[in-house]
C-alpha cells in the first residue's frame, strides 16, 4: 500500500485573492474553466515559457467553489514510478484514490520532471496518467514549456489526444505593469520598505531591455524582490530607481546604473586610453569611441547591437588586437570577448554550430557556439575573424543579428544581442589598400574611399544588404616606421609588466627602436614580424639568462 499521500488538497484560502491572481489572465482563465468543466476531454496542458504565469493560471481553479483542487505530490509518484517496481497493490491504491474522487481538479506542476528517457519508466508514468484520463469526474491540469511539449507530449499518441492545449504567452507591457503593481504591497509588507507605484513601470521597462533569460512578469518581480532585500540589508527603507538599476547591472554585467565619475573620465578620454595600447589607427579609435559613448548615454537604438563594424586592412595592423583591447577597457573582463574563427564555417553544414542543433539532433544539449556565450554573458564583444572565409549562409544569420538584435537558438531560446558590439575583420583588397595608401595616404581612411573604391571589391564577396547593415566600415592603414617604433615600445612595456615579479627590467634606446622598426617593416604583414623579432632576440635571451641563473635581481637590460 502507498505509505505517503499522493495528493495535497489546496483551497482558495491558501492563495491570494482571486483578482490578484487573475490580473491580465481573464480570457485565458475563462477558456481554462470551460475546458476543465466539460463532460469529456477535460484535461488541459498549459504550454508556455517559464515565468509568464502558467502555475498562477492553473492554481486559479482553486477558487471554483463546486470543485476540489488537489496538487499531485510528484515526489511520491516519482518514488513509485522510478525507484521501485510498481506492484499491483500500489497501482490498485492509485486506482482507488482516483476512482473515489468526484468533481476535482488535479494539478501537476511542470509535468516534464516526471518523464524519463528510459522507456520502461515512461510507460509506467503513462499508465498512471491513463487511470486519470479514464475518470471523467477528474480534470487533470498540468504545465510544460514549448520545447518539452514537442519533445514529450506531441509525439505520444495517447498524451497528445488526451490533453487540450492552452497556450499562454508573455503578457504585454501594460498587463505586466498591472501585475507588478498588485504585488508591490506584498513586498512592502514583507520587507517593511517604501516602494513607489512608478517603480512597477520602471522595473518592467528595464528588465525588458536588459534581461532576456526570463519572461515577464517573473523577471520584474524577481528584480524588485532582490532590490528590496538589498536595501533592507543596508538598513534603508526606500527603493530608488538607481537601486533597481544597480541590481540589474549586478545580475547581467550590463552598466545600467547612472554614469559615475570614473565612467565619465574613461568615456571622455576613451581614444587616448585605447591609443596607449593600439598605435597607428587613431581614425578607427575615434569612430568606435563615438558608438560606445552613444550606447553608454542610453540613446542608441535598443533593438540593435551597441555597434557593428567591418574592419578592413592588411594583416598585423591591429584589427583583432583593437577588438581585444576594447574588450579589456570597455567590458573590464577578457572573458567578455567571444572570438569566432569564420574559416571554420566555410561549409554549409557547419553553420548550425553557431546557433546549436535542434531537438532530436546530435549536439542538441550543447547549444550554439555564438548563442550560448551571449545567453550567459549578454554584455560582450563578438569578434568574427576573417569573415570573408565563411559560407554565404552564415551571412544570413548575422544579417538578422545586426538588424534585429536577436537570434533563436536550436533549443528555441531567443538570445538577445542588443548589448553586444560586433566586429568583423577581413583581409579583402589588402593589395589595393596598400597601393592607394602609398599614393594617396589619408584618402584610404575616408568614407569616400570605402564607397567609391572598396565597395565594388566587397560586393564580390558579400550581398549588398549584408554590407549595409554594419554601422561603419573602417579601413586600417598599413603601418609606417613611426607606428612600428611605437608598437615596439609597447611590446617592451608589456614585457616589463611580466618581469616585475622577477625584479628585472628591459629598455631599448631610440636607435634600437628605429633599427627594429626598419628591419621588420613590411606593409603586408604589419607588426607581426616586429613582434616575432622581439620574442626571438630579446625575450629568448632573457629567458636563457633566467633559467641558467645568469642574471641578478634588480638588473636592467638595455639594448
Amino acid at each position: 500500500m502507498l505509505k505517503k499521500d499522493i495528493l495535497e488538497k489546496i483551497s482558495s484560502k491558501d492563495l491570494k485573492e482571486k483578482n490578484f491572481f487573475m490580473t491580465g489572465y481573464d480570457n485565458l482563465y475563462t477558456r481554462l474553466k470551460r475546458i476543465v468543466t466539460r463532460k469529456g476531454n477535460n484535461n488541459t496542458i498549459i504550454v508556455g515559457d517559464g515565468g509568464i504565469g502558467k502555475t498562477t493560471l492553473a492554481k486559479s481553479l482553486a477558487f471554483e467553489k463546486s470543485y476540489t483542487f488537489y496538487q499531485l505530490q510528484k515526489d511520491t509518484l516519482s518514488e513509485i514510478i522510478f525507484s521501485y517496481q510498481p506492484n499491483k497493490e500500489d497501482i490498485q491504491s492509485i486506482k482507488t484514490i482516483f476512482t473515489k474522487m468526484d468533481r476535482s481538479f488535479i494539478f501537476i506542476d511542470d509535468i516534464v520532471t516526471l518523464f524519463s528517457e528510459e522507456d520502461i519508466f515512461q510507460n509506467r508514468l503513462i499508465n498512471v496518467l491513463n487511470i486519470l484520463f479514464k475518470n471523467q469526474k477528474i480534470s487533470l491540469v498540468t504545465t510544460i514549456d514549448q520545447a518539452n511539449y514537442r519533445l514529450f507530449i506531441e509525439k505520444d499518441p495517447l498524451l497528445s489526444k488526451s490533453f487540450e492545449v492552452l497556450k499562454i504567452f508573455e503578457p504585454i507591457e501594460g498587463i505586466s505593469i498591472s501585475i507588478i503593481e498588485k504585488h508591490l504591497p506584498l513586498f512592502q509588507q514583507k520587507y517593511d520598505i517604501n516602494i513607489t507605484q512608478n517603480l512597477a513601470k520602471k522595473a518592467v521597462i528595464l528588465t525588458d531591455r536588459y534581461i532576456h533569460t526570463q519572461k515577464q512578469p517573473a523577471k520584474a518581480l524577481n528584480i524588485i524582490d532582490e532590490t528590496c532585500n538589498y536595501k533592507k540589508q543596508k538598513d534603508q527603507n526606500k527603493i530608488k530607481l538607481n537601486d533597481l538599476k544597480y541590481i540589474i547591472s549586478e545580475k547581467t554585467g550590463i552598466p545600467v546604473a547612472e554614469i559615475n565619475i570614473s565612467d565619465i573620465k574613461k568615456l571622455k578620454h576613451l581614444e587616448e586610453i585605447i591609443n596607449e595600447k593600439v598605435r597607428g589607427q587613431q581614425h578607427a579609435l575615434s569612430k568606435i569611441a563615438r558608438v560606445i559613448r552613444r550606447s553608454r548615454a542610453g540613446i542608441k537604438d535598443p533593438k540593435r547591437p551597441n555597434g557593428s563594424f567591418l574592419f578592413l586592412g592588411p594583416s598585423g595592423v591591429g584589427k583583432t588586437y583593437l577588438a581585444k583591447t576594447l574588450t579589456e577597457i570597455v567590458y573590464n573582463d577578457k572573458k567578455s570577448l567571444v572570438r569566432i574563427d569564420m574559416s571554420e564555417y566555410n561549409e554549409s553544414h557547419n553553420v548550425q554550430r553557431l546557433v546549436g542543433a535542434p531537438p532530436g539532433y546530435v549536439g542538441y544539449e550543447e547549444g550554439g557556439q555564438l548563442t550560448n556565450p551571449i545567453w550567459e554573458r549578454p554584455y560582450s564583444l563578438i569578434l568574427l575573424d576573417e569573415i570573408e572565409k565563411a559560407h554565404p549562409r552564415v551571412f544570413d544569420i548575422f544579417l538578422q543579428l545586426i538588424d534585429e538584435g536577436r537570434l533563436t537558438d536550436g533549443q528555441g531560446k531567443t538570445v538577445d544581442f542588443n548589448n553586444t558590439i560586433i566586429i568583423a575583420t577581413s583581409n579583402i583588397g589588402i593589395d589595393f589598400i596598400i597601393k592607394n595608401y602609398k599614393e594617396k595616404k589619408e584618402y584610404v581612411l575616408t568614407d569616400e574611399f570605402i564607397q567609391k573604391e572598396m565597395m565594388p571589391i566587397l560586393l564580390k564577396y558579400f550581398r549588398p544588404e549584408f554590407i549595409n547593415r554594419f554601422d561603419d566600415i573602417i579601413t586600417f592603414k598599413p603601418l609606417d616606421i613611426d607606428d612600428l617604433q611605437g608598437i615596439a615600445q609597447l611590446s617592451i612595456d608589456e614585457l616589463n609588466e611580466r618581469l616585475k615579479d622577477k625584479n628585472i627590467s628591459v629598455s631599448l634606446k631610440n636607435d634600437t627602436l628605429k633599427k627594429l622598426a626598419k628591419m621588420n617593416y613590411n606593409p603586408k604583414f604589419g607588426a607581426r614580424p616586429l613582434k616575432r623579432s622581439i620574442r626571438e632576440n630579446i625575450e629568448d635571451y632573457i629567458a636563457h639568462k633566467i633559467i641558467f641563473n645568469e642574471i641578478k635581481k634588480g638588473s636592467n637590460l638595455t639594448w
